[in-house]
């Protein structure tokens, strides 16, 4: 049913005519459509047309897939995948940081769910929607001690962004990818994490 029959229909229902007043309101009911059309309302501010059974995952660059793969499965809730798929590559291309951000936020997600740590009757959200809220900058990494020994903030962030560059290149190995991983390696000195 299109929107103006809905309308329509709705506002005739809403004048509440007798039997002798059903023609004048139904042209009641359509002189306002017309006259909110008209005026910005209605049709006039249609959205954009719904395309149904389109692969919004072939739509993502190769790059893009890689890095939607590694979310999806970080974020472990195995439904909406094509909605998923289409607010990820609305995203635009990532920088490896904000990538990386997105996946350990998706992680706590999945093992807050896990571990049962939403109240009862909560439903959780689906990936497309979690995207769209941009859920991840709700995301604060836990703090680490401040008189444990570990490794410095520098260090901490090329570990990051080592471990997140071997999970995409595990997937499909890629040599670009390999020599960033290298490189990497090198920079921390023992290769090791």
């Amino acid at each position: 049913m299109t929107e103006r029959r809905k309308f329509i229909r709705q506002a005739f229902v809403a004048f509440r005519p007798k039997r002798e007043q059903f023609t004048d309101a139904l042209g009641w009911a359509r002189d306002a459509w017309d006259f909110l059309s008209a005026n910005g309302e209605g049709e006039a501010r249609s959205r954009e047309p719904r395309e149904s059974g389109v692969d919004w995952y072939g739509k993502l660059s190769h790059r893009q897939r890689e890095q939607f793969d590694v979310f999806w499965k970080a974020y472990g809730y195995k439904k909406g995948k094509a909605g998923a798929a289409m607010r990820f590559g609305q995203l635009g291309d990532l920088p490896g940081e904000v990538f990386l951000r997105i996946v350990a936020a998706a992680r706590a997600e999945a093992r807050q769910w896990k571990d049962g740590a939403f109240p009862a009757g909560q439903t959780r959200i689906y990936a497309q929607g979690w995207l769209e809220a941009r859920r991840w900058e709700d995301y604060e990494p836990p703090a680490q001690a401040a008189l444990t020994p570990g490794p410095s903030a520098d260090r901490r962030e090329l570990l990051s962004k080592l471990a997140g560059l071997r999970q995409l290149n595990s997937a499909k190995p890629n040599p670009a990818l390999q020599q960033q991983i290298d490189a990497l390696e090198a920079q921390l000195g023992d290769g090791q994490p």
